[in-house]
């Protein structure tokens, strides 16, 4: 079933998963793509999110950050935030 995220969630269930979106939008957005899935949760519903965080520069050893950017962020973050 297709769905936008900028959309209300009108899909009942109960487990929702938002993998690797998050890193593409700014964090306005973020709040409205969790708060459009609110409706359409039930008691005991869970809202999983797998998505990546990459400290900012200076938030690491150098060799650990160039081997996040040289490895991890090609991988899992095409289009990492900034």
């Amino acid at each position: 079933m297709l769905y936008g995220c900028f959309t209300t969630q009108t899909v009942t269930t109960d487990v929702y998963l938002i993998k690797f979106c998050f890193q593409n939008w700014p964090d306005s957005q973020c709040v409205q793509i969790l708060h459009n899935q609110v409706p359409a949760l039930r008691k005991g519903a869970l809202l999983m999110v797998c998505d990546a965080l990459v400290p900012p520069p200076g938030g690491m050893s150098l060799v650990d950050e160039r081997t996040v950017k040289c490895v991890v962020v090609p991988i899992f973050l095409p289009h990492p935030r900034s």
